[in-house]
């Protein structure tokens, strides 16, 4: 909820204040006295025009000489004068009748209708209410203090204007009017300011010339009332032509006001380039012209010109009705109704009616004329027709015209849609479909940036995707972190002024970001409400903010890329449960050839060790040197059996993500020496010749033991099962740079530059016959990489074909890892 400033706090109160002040104005204004006839000037003399009612005291026609002995020029002079006296009250008067002058008695009346007090009590609150919801709701402070106080002060014209200053206490009565002198001077200065400062934030109000109305106004204000309370204790009729004359003063320097408001108003309009000031504007200058301007050339005008209003006070009340309304809207909410469509009804209907009433009368007269006055129903009838069928044809084309002259129409939104449509429908790809929608969307509505994002749920952040311009926060590509989950995102989301302040907007906070500050956030949604991305905009070229066309033309395309990327994945879904079906099959093969491997693997030492134990067990007085053999040979083969055992076990362990590391300091020489010896008997029956080169006696690592000696092993056995003539294996221990490196240099058939990134592969199969021929279950090379990769190391390989392998156990130094 949006908290109010102290100075917020300050002015609500000072406007309750003035508005129970109003109130007081209200009683005075219920209670101002008039005549009971309506008086002309004629040569200088007040005649009596039209009786409310026949009296034997007055009658039509008759001389006003003078009232209460007060000899009055101007009918202002009589109000004046009267508001000063109660309804009902009596008073003597001279008349002059066919020349002859006679006194009489007066009885005042009420001045005001009801109609006219509850209009002006409606009116008046419904200033008060504009002023302070502009001033609570617009961010732009200076302008909307300018704007509530026009309205403040326009109330208080409307609720305190010229009423019974007697009736009240005496202090209370003259209050109210020296309020109407302070609001009728100070409106129009304020109406100045607002429409000097609105709509532009940047413009600023030149202080010298705004503190010099001010002070102009001030000195009006004080001049009236010092006039007023000088005839108004006792009057005084020349203190009263005084009064009219600052009064009169005081009318043309509002009329300049005003107009120099409606004209700066009309000149910001032509300059603007933004529509979206424009149509603010247009709402601006609708309640200037039917409220305002109505009231000066309606009002003002006539009464210091002719002495009379065009239309009585009351309707010109009504249409001041319309200046909050107007003003209200374009500030706070100017998309509350279109005011094109309102402007142009108001041309379109205006101009056809009042052409369709000229035909009608030439039309009347011309058919009259030729037919007869006795005929004149037969006229009308033949008019009345002539009418109805030109009204529908006249109206359209004075809409086309109005539309092509005085409006125009930023995008035409079947036409960009239906574009969309044919750019997206057959697109079966993320990049290629994000790829066009930037494209598009640049071509509508031109942008310095523009890009599309994925969100990544788990770290709750956007990341560039395609195409996008924007700045990163680190090398990951991440643009922003986002505070809260966007789940809730139903609108655009818009941390600066690039959106025009009537679009509803989604405020989620994000993380500081010049980037996002900049930008105009759209979240792309799945039909399930999952977020597949965010559409981020950078500024318009035109340097105008984002309208709502913008932004309802940019909806519609979100909820369209959102539906098209669940057809994607969708397609992209179907594609992978084909493509897991082959990989299935494949598997089952793997695994085929897997379970055939193993079982090949685990029944050769087995039938060793069946062999040499029914050997020893059936074969009596054998010599002792053949008991050691034929015990070591099963022990060797029970070691082998463990190990392809061990291999299945671990890697099992490494498929469930069990499989742990405990890393300590360990002498890798050490471990070397002991798989060497453990392997002793599988060297001596391939008779392969093993060769160590250590570096130093002791050199450390931080590592798990065992696992070194798994990776070891089976490097060594795929030496011995891979080799060709050349049985010899190099085996090598040393430094190189920040790293420990074990080597394992074989000379057997080697592997192909093709294959040597699958051979880490679990599974993996060789197309070369000879290692295909070799057997095994596929899990040694990638049990040794998982090892490494647990260490902080790595496994590197350099093989040729015929030429043998060299496998690299890279270690990093202890304190490097």
């Amino acid at each position: 909820m949006k908290k109010h400033s102290p100075n917020q706090r300050y002015l609500i109160i000072i406007d309750i204040i003035i508005f129970l002040l109003s109130l007081l104005g209200v009683f005075s204004i219920v209670n101002k006295a008039d005549l009971p006839f309506i008086l002309s000037s004629l040569n200088k003399n007040l005649i009596i025009t039209e009786l409310e009612k026949e009296n034997r005291n007055y009658q039509k026609n008759d001389q006003i000489i003078n009232i209460s002995g007060f000899e009055f020029k101007t009918k202002e002079e009589i109000e004046i004068f009267l508001d000063g006296k109660n309804p009902g009250e009596k008073l003597k008067a001279e008349l002059q009748r066919n020349g002859k002058i006679f006194q009489t008695q007066i009885v005042t009346v009420k001045y005001y209708s009801v109609f006219y007090i509850v209009t002006a009590c409606i009116v008046g609150i419904l200033f008060f209410l504009v002023a302070i919801i502009v001033l609570i709701k617009c961010d732009n402070k200076t302008l909307a203090n300018s704007f509530h106080w026009a309205f403040i002060f326009t109330a208080i014209i409307i609720l305190m204007t010229w009423g019974n200053y007697s009736k009240l206490p005496i202090y209370l009565g003259k209050a109210t009017r020296i309020g109407f002198h302070i609001g009728y001077l100070f409106a129009p200065i304020y109406f100045l300011r607002f429409s000097i400062l609105f709509p532009s934030k940047t413009k600023q109000l030149n202080k010298l010339t705004s503190n010099a109305l001010l002070a102009f106004g001030a000195i009006l204000s004080i001049l009236l009332s010092y006039n007023f309370l000088k005839f108004s204790f006792k009057f005084n009729l020349d203190a009263a032509r005084g009064y009219i004359l600052i009064f009169d003063i005081s009318s043309i320097f509002i009329t300049i006001l005003i107009i120099s408001s409606i004209l700066i108003f009309i000149n910001t309009y032509a300059t603007s380039k933004d529509e979206t000031e424009r149509k603010r504007m247009r709402w601006i200058i609708t309640g200037f012209i039917i409220g305002p301007l109505g009231y000066l050339l309606l009002w003002v005008i006539p009464t210091r010109i002719w002495n009379k209003a065009i239309l009585p006070e009351s309707f010109i009340l009504l249409l001041v009705a319309f200046v909050p309304i107007t003003f209200g809207i374009a500030i706070i909410r100017y998309r509350l109704m279109n005011i094109d469509v309102i402007i142009k009804r108001g041309i379109v209907y205006t101009t056809v009616i009042a052409s369709l009433l000229i035909i009608y009368a030439i039309i009347l007269a011309i058919v009259a004329k030729l037919i007869n006055s006795q005929n004149s129903e037969l006229a009308s009838i033949a008019a009345a027709i002539t009418i109805a069928l030109l009204f529908q044809p006249a109206k359209e084309k004075v809409q086309k015209f109005v539309d092509r002259k005085f409006f125009r129409i930023e995008y035409d939104y079947r036409q960009a849609l239906k574009l969309f449509d044919e750019e997206v429908k057959n697109i079966h790809n993320k990049e290629i479909l994000i790829n066009k929608v930037l494209h598009l969307i640049n071509r509508l509505i031109p942008l310095y940036k523009i890009g599309y994002f994925t969100y990544n749920d788990q770290k709750n952040e956007i990341n560039k995707y395609q195409n996008p311009n924007f700045k990163t926060t680190n090398e990951k590509n991440t643009i922003v972190k986002l505070t809260l989950n966007p789940m809730a995102v139903n609108y655009p989301v818009s941390l600066s002024a690039l959106i025009e302040p009537s679009v509803r907007i989604s405020k989620i906070p994000f993380s500081e970001s010049d980037e996002i500050n900049k930008s105009l956030i759209l979240c792309i949604k799945s039909s399930n409400i999952n977020i597949h991305g965010f559409l981020i905009l950078g500024e318009k070229k035109s340097e105008t903010i984002f309208t709502a066309e913008d932004v309802d033309l940019l909806n519609i395309i979100t909820t369209s890329i959102g539906l098209t990327l669940d057809r994607i994945m969708l397609q992209e879904e179907v594609i992978r449960e084909h493509l897991e079906t082959e990989r299935l099959e494949e598997l089952n093969k793997i695994k085929s050839y897997f379970v055939s491997s193993v079982s090949h693997d685990l029944k050769t030492p087995l039938t060793s060790i069946k062999l040499f134990a029914e050997r020893l067990r059936t074969i009596s007085n054998l010599k002792k040197e053949k008991v050691d053999e034929y015990l070591d040979i099963i022990e060797g083969e029970s070691d082998r059996l463990t190990r392809l055992i061990n291999s299945v076990l671990d890697y099992s362990k490494i498929e469930k993500g069990v499989q742990k590391y405990i890393l300590q300091k360990v002498n890798v020489v050490e471990v070397v020496k002991k798989v060497l010896v453990s392997l002793d008997y599988q060297f001596r029956i391939g008779k392969f010749k093993v060769v160590t080169h250590f570096e130093n006696d002791k050199i450390y690592v931080n590592a798990d033991e065992d696992a070194i000696a798994e990776a070891l092993v089976n490097l060594l056995s795929n030496s011995m099962k891979y080799s060709n003539l050349k049985k010899e294996i190099l085996v090598s221990v040393y430094k190189d740079n920040a790293n420990i490196i074990i080597e394992i240099k074989d000379f057997g058939i080697g592997i192909s530059e093709e294959e040597i990134s699958n051979i880490f592969e679990p599974f993996f199969r060789s197309s070369n016959q000879k290692i295909d021929k070799s057997g095994g279950a596929g899990l040694g090379l990638s049990i040794v990489k998982h090892i490494m990769d647990g260490h902080n190391g790595k496994v590197e390989v350099k093989s040729k074909i015929g030429e043998g392998s060299t496998f690299l156990l890279i270690f990093p130094l202890p304190g490097n890892s």
